[in-house]
């Protein structure tokens, strides 16, 4: 037998969050990793899940849990004094016709409602020479690491990750009626 590292207890709360809002339809989810590494010795896990009734692929969102070699020696070795913990970051995921003005907008709603907390960047993916919208991806980083004592708050962070999927949602809907 052996006891769960901080990435086994954070990885068990995170997919049980996500699946209890997908069963109980508030979400749907549409993606599920569970990665690990053996070259580098890493862990990933990553649930990506859209709003109901989301024909498209996007929007949508991952909620991403890492950890590397280093996190778990850390774990494991007493005494390290490397502060054990996980890596847990937020993709959003959305079309994007005029990103100058539309990731401003998602900028501004998206740090009102985080607080200015995460770090947001937008990076835009689209296919030279095709009139098809281009691909921003939105990622939350909140520059630190979490363990158990972050447990209480992996429902809040997922329920904002959902809120956050909302805002890209009307967003698009508005996008779409002009």
């Amino acid at each position: 037998m052996f006891d769960p590292t901080i990435y086994d207890n954070l990885k068990v709360v995170v997919e049980g969050t996500i699946y209890e809002l997908d069963f109980s339809g508030k979400i749907k989810v549409t993606n599920r990793q569970d990665i690990v590494d053996l070259a580098t010795m890493s862990r990933k896990f990553a649930m990506r899940f859209q709003a109901p009734g989301t024909a498209a692929s996007y929007p949508a969102a991952n909620i991403i849990l890492q950890a590397a070699m280093d996190d778990l020696a850390a774990e494991m070795i007493a005494g390290e004094g490397k502060q054990a913990g996980c890596r847990l970051t937020v993709e959003l995921f959305t079309k994007v016709t005029h990103p100058e003005k539309e990731c401003a907008e998602m900028a501004k709603r998206l740090t009102a409602l985080w607080n200015g907390r995460p770090l947001i960047t937008q990076k835009i993916s689209y296919v030279y020479g095709s009139n098809e919208p281009g691909v921003n991806r939105i990622l939350l980083d909140f520059n630190r690491k979490i363990n158990e004592d972050q447990l209480e708050d992996i429902p809040n962070l997922i329920d904002y990750s959902f809120q956050s999927l909302r805002i890209l949602n009307e967003l698009e809907r508005s996008r779409s009626e002009t």
